[in-house]
């Protein structure tokens, strides 16, 4: 494999390794913010979920999906055989949109609204579901699809 795939690949895993879990930070902090006993307690850790969704989750998805996109770009035909990468793709999907839904409810937690924390909990679990289960198809992909 060339070495710039494999740089690509190298970059990938690591962005993604970032975005998951500080996406997943974000979505407990939302879920803990809804039990804040003041509102100004509950915008400064909305505001604290905001910031890490902005400096730490965004840049790291951005970077995942540029370097994934890019080893696709540079192979498609290769990408288009794997029958796993199918589902692993439609399974991002669903954590790209978890993403922004999460994101959207720390932007209105910092702003003073109060958020369910049972609906950010279950958003959030979904989300590291969906993660392991990219893990799964990636790991035993070959013994998934012949």
């Amino acid at each position: 494999m060339p070495l710039l795939s494999l740089a690509l690949i190298s970059l990938h895993i690591t962005a993604n390794l970032i975005w998951v879990g500080s996406i997943i930070a974000v979505g407990i902090i939302v879920a803990r913010a809804a039990w804040a006993p003041s509102e100004p307690i509950r915008r400064i850790t909305g505001g604290l979920a905001l910031s890490i969704y902005r400096s730490v989750a965004t840049p790291a998805f951005i970077v995942s999906f540029l370097s994934g996109a890019t080893r696709i770009a540079l192979s498609p035909t290769e990408y288009a055989h794997m029958h796993w990468f199918h589902a692993k793709l439609a399974i991002a999907i669903v954590v790209i949109g978890l993403h922004h839904v999460i994101g959207a409810q720390a932007r209105k937690t910092s702003l003073g609204a109060t958020r369910s924390p049972t609906s950010t909990s279950i958003l959030t679990a979904i989300l590291a579901v969906c993660a392991l289960g990219i893990s799964i198809l990636v790991v035993f992909r070959t013994a998934l699809v012949p």
